[in-house]
Order: structure tokens, then sequence, then C-alpha cells
């Protein structure tokens, strides 16, 4: 049963482009379970997770973005 949650959460990811997510969500869920942390802190840290993603992905679009916003 878990497969198939992990598969459809996969998909709808990718259907999303939220690879970052895609990629950490389980070992932030695991992570957050084992540290009693709040729902929140897990999805801040799950949102963190797809926001370093994309920056990994495309420093010069970022880079371009941040200084727009100076």
């Amino acid at each position: 049963m878990m497969d198939l949650a992990h598969d459809r959460l996969v998909q709808l990811c990718e259907d999303l482009k939220l690879h970052g997510v895609a990629d950490g969500y389980a070992a932030l869920a695991a992570a957050a379970a084992e540290q009693g942390r709040s729902f929140t802190d897990y999805l801040e840290a799950v949102l963190q997770a797809e926001r370093d993603f994309r920056r990994a992905r495309s420093p010069r679009r970022w880079c371009a973005w941040r200084a727009s916003r100076r």
C-alpha cells in the first residue's frame, strides 16, 4: 500500500513539475516524524527542498531574478 501512495505522490509531483518534492519528501517525512516536528515544519522543509532544487538547476535564472528584486 505504501508503494502505491508513494507512486501516486511522485506522479503528482512530476505532473506539477515539483521534482525537488518528489526527490525529497519521503526522507523529510521520516525525519519530521522522528523529530516530532509539526506538519507546518514538514511542509516548510518540503518547500525549501523544492526551492533549493530549482536554484541548483538554474543558477543563472535565479541570479537574474534575484538581481531584479533589489
